[in-house]
This record gives structure tokens, C-alpha cells and sequence, in this order.
């Protein structure tokens, strides 16, 4: 990712003015292999979970629908009857 490419592009700093926009993961100011062994560790972690909810298709509204108007009209005709 942007994180590791400006590692790439910062590493060499070595004066101890570096920061961790630079590339300096480990806080020494530089940016050197250090960083890069910080990079590696949380490489392929994720800080939260993706939320996903279950959307049901119209298909399945318009089947529970038809059913609840079948159940419906049965209850309606036992009265009647």
C-alpha cells in the first residue's frame, strides 16, 4: 500500500528528523530496516471488521408476501364457512 511506498521513497533518512509520514514506524527518526520489520509485522492486518448485513432480494419480499396473503385468505374462508 501508500504506507509501504513511503517507506521506499523515505528510506535512507538517517539524521533523526524523521517522522511517521516519512516512513518512521519504530519513532527514532530514522527510517531504515527497522521500520520496514514494523511494516511486515501489521502488513495484512486489519484494525475493524467489515459490517455486512443480510439484504433479502424482492424476489423473496414478493414470496413472503404471497404466502401471508394465502395464509390470509385460508384463515378468512375457515370463518366464513
Amino acid at each position: 500500500g501508500a504506507d509501504f511506498l513511503t517507506w521506499q521513497r523515505n528510506f535512507g533518512i538517517d539524521d533523526g528528523t524523521a517522522l511517521m509520514v516519512d516512513g518512521d514506524a519504530n519513532g527514532d527518526g530514522n527510517v531504515n530496516d527497522a521500520d520496514l520489520t514494523v511494516w511486515q509485522s501489521q502488513f495484512g492486518t486489519s484494525p475493524a471488521t467489515s459490517v455486512v448485513s443480510a439484504v433479502p432480494e424482492p424476489t423473496t419480499l414478493a414470496l413472503a408476501l404471497g404466502g401471508l396473503t394465502l395464509v390470509l385468505a385460508g384463515r378468512a374462508r375457515r370463518r366464513t364457512t
